[in-house]
């Protein structure tokens, strides 16, 4: 992959760098051996899988910073009767990486959205939240935790990667947003991420 475009990710997140990437994005991740969105999906099948909905309706999962769509994917690959149980709705910044996602007809609705903003969505709205390659420097830090579990359900799970360099530099940070979002921090767990990058799954729960 482009060395000089993968730095303009990596400090940036723009909608306009993604658009430079984004038909390339899933080769150069392959590449790189990049794998966050089969660590979140595992332990989703730990915790969540065998859990029924709050609700009559369809498990409601939201793919927070979806990009392309890999974990709905790893959803759809793992789990037989993904259409028929599970309702899975995306958001990211970038418009241009929504409409690869969209192709693969497997969200129930995508919006362009960030997250460190209000997410357009009712509280507790979600039985589960999934975020893969969002919290990484330059893109998402412990400020958007209020807004993704505004919108999880109590005593649902938010089950996220994050790059270990970046969590263990801003632990204070991320512990205290998670006790002031009302959340307690169940799990933190090493898990494969990319070749050359070791990556923490945390596990959240709102209380």
């Amino acid at each position: 992959m482009d060395p000089l475009l993968y730095e303009r990710v990596l400090s940036t997140g723009s909608p306009a760098v993604y658009k430079e990437w984004c038909n390339k994005y899933e080769e150069d991740s392959e590449q790189l051996g990049y794998s966050g969105h089969k660590s979140v999906v595992s332990k989703w099948q730990d915790l969540c899988q065998s859990c029924p909905p709050s609700s009559p309706l369809k498990y409601k999962i939201f793919d927070a910073g979806c990009g392309t769509g890999l974990v709905g994917e790893e959803i759809a690959s793992v789990l037989a009767s993904f259409r028929a149980n599970i309702a899975l709705y995306g958001g990211d910044l970038s418009p241009d990486m929504l409409e690869i996602a969209k192709a693969k007809g497997i969200y129930e609705e995508l919006k362009i959205l960030n997250l460190k903003e209000k997410l357009p969505y009712p509280a507790e709205s979600f039985d589960c939240i999934l975020c893969a390659g969002v919290f990484v420097q330059g893109h998402c830090g412990p400020d958007t935790l209020n807004h993704i579990t505004r919108i999880l359900k109590k005593n649902c799970f938010l089950i996220a990667t994050i790059r270990v360099a970046f969590y263990e530099e801003n632990k204070e940070a991320w512990m205290e947003a998670v006790t002031t979002c009302n959340c307690q921090l169940v799990e933190e767990v090493l898990m494969p991420y990319r070749y050359d990058v070791q990556g923490i799954t945390l596990v959240i729960k709102k209380c």
